[in-house]
């Protein structure tokens, strides 16, 4: 019953059918906890430099936000970068040695780019495998998501939603059902529907009603939507129908790590980066449930990301808009 209160507590009941909903409280888990492994390591995608990154190191190819590696460490999992423009063959290796994989946002190329490349092949070797393989897109990652899931057509339109923070606004019905949704505890879900948690950092977003036009709800259900600056409304988190596959158009990494002077709106109170701790806490837990590995621990500790030294670029000098940033040749 807990929804149930939730939903009359925030007067939004009369938003969902209550013969429907009272059915799916008796719904068991879309997925039975199997838990493979108690010490998950995850992949995060790196991706090309900005062209503010690339001017101060102009010697390196590609970067990776350390904001994303304390977001999944701090759920208890380790962290392996996953570098762009390899072959075919690294992903393979890498997909059957992690257990699960983390697409974050940026600003690249999501038609075409080192970024895309590598984030389609890990996609393509999740969805065709048969495995339980966690996937997460945040922002640029929820954009290259809803391509790959799409045959890469472009869905998207331009958003303005740069450096807000707001509520979401939860697709109850949808939400009630969803693995997410049974896994939200009542008073994460109230803050993050009534207080502005969540912060927006995209120029481009996916509409409910292309949504609808594309059809994305082969693959897709959605959780929550918002709007931007100019009242569009737009997508905010949508969960696979088929597979263990998040997107979030929001960041729930920057609240307890990014703290650049030129993002001013980012949630820093406590009750916004518990609630958004949810999201790799649920994340990293259902990559418990995938049993691949490394083939030796000392093929495991090669990988690892504390085999690189994040770069303190969110100091007053460099001025970045980001904190901390892992720096690739």
């Amino acid at each position: 019953m807990r929804y149930l209160l939730i939903l009359v507590s925030l007067g939004l009941f009369q938003c969902v059918d209550l013969s429907a909903f009272l059915s799916t409280l008796q719904l068991k888990r879309l997925f039975k906890d199997n838990i493979l492994t108690d010490r998950p390591v995850i992949g995060v995608l790196a991706q090309e430099l900005t062209s503010e990154l690339k001017a101060l190191f102009p010697q390196h190819k590609s970067y990776l936000l350390s904001s994303y590696v304390k977001f999944m460490e701090q759920a208890g999992a380790q962290v392996v970068p996953i570098m762009i423009d390899r072959s075919d063959d690294y992903y393979e290796k890498l997909f059957s040695s992690i257990n699960g994989f983390v697409l974050p946002g940026g600003e690249v190329n999501i038609s075409n780019s080192g970024y895309q490349r590598a984030a389609k092949r890990i996609f393509h070797l999740a969805t065709n495998r048969g495995e339980y393989f966690p996937i997460w897109g945040t922002c640029l990652g929820f954009e290259q998501l809803t391509l790959l899931s799409d045959s890469m057509r472009d869905s998207l339109v331009d958003c303005a939603s740069e450096d807000r923070a707001r509520p979401l606004h939860f697709n109850y019905q949808a939400f009630s059902t969803s693995h997410m949704g049974q896994a939200m505890p009542g008073d994460v879900l109230k803050i993050l529907a009534t207080q502005a948690s969540t912060v927006n950092f995209h120029s481009k977003c996916l509409t409910p009603d292309n949504f609808e036009r594309f059809k994305l709800g082969k693959f897709w259900q959605v959780l929550a939507t918002n709007r931007d600056d100019n009242n569009l409304g737009f997508i905010s988190l949508m969960e696979s129908i088929h597979f263990p596959i998040w997107g979030s158009q929001f960041h729930p990494e920057k609240n307890a790590y990014e703290w650049s002077h030129r993002r001013k709106n980012i949630p820093h109170d406590r009750a916004s980066i518990e609630s958004v701790a949810f999201f790799a806490n649920f994340f990293v837990h259902e990559c418990r449930k995938n049993g691949h590995h490394f083939s030796d621990r000392a093929s495991e500790d090669k990988h690892l990301i504390y085999n690189y030294n994040p770069v303190f670029t969110g100091t007053r000098t460099i001025d970045s808009q980001f904190t901390q940033t892992y720096i690739f040749y």
